[in-house]
């Protein structure tokens, strides 16, 4: 068993993409702003080539100005990112950062460091970016 960030091929999943489509697609709503935010549940999630794991920077013997320029450097590359994502979710991941002018390397970067505590940020595509993470067996089994 794994976990999916995915919408499913309508073609060759019919059953698992109705699910998704119906059960695991955030719609942003009262409820995501109840703590002042955008959406309090951090979607839309950012599209990435491979899971990964983040958390905070490694900040030992660093001058703080440096660490607050870093993350200040972090936010605006990931937020280049989401723009070119809102604009257009249907083109490529390296369409995208071709378009936001990043590279994939300084995007994944940004990406590991943009956490203030461990996580995974798990594969998906810019055109999944309101999917929630979702496990294919449960969903099928929970749909019964």
């Amino acid at each position: 068993m794994y976990i999916r960030a995915d919408l499913p091929d309508q073609e060759t999943e019919p059953k698992l993409h109705e699910l998704v489509s119906t059960l695991q697609t955030h719609t942003h709503s009262m409820t995501c702003r109840k703590s002042g935010k955008l959406c309090r549940f951090n979607f839309p999630r950012s599209p990435t080539h491979t899971t990964l794991i983040a958390g905070p920077p490694d900040t030992d013997n660093s001058d703080p100005t440096q660490i607050r320029e870093k993350k200040a450097q972090n936010i605006a590359i990931l937020k280049k990112v989401q723009k070119a994502v809102n604009e257009d979710p249907n083109r490529s991941l390296d369409a995208i950062l071709q378009a936001a002018k990043v590279t994939n390397n300084l995007y994944n970067a940004a990406l590991r460091e943009s956490t203030s505590s461990p996580s995974v940020i798990l594969q998906r595509q810019p055109c999944d970016t309101c999917i929630n993470n979702y496990n294919t067996y449960i969903i099928e089994i929970w749909e019964s």
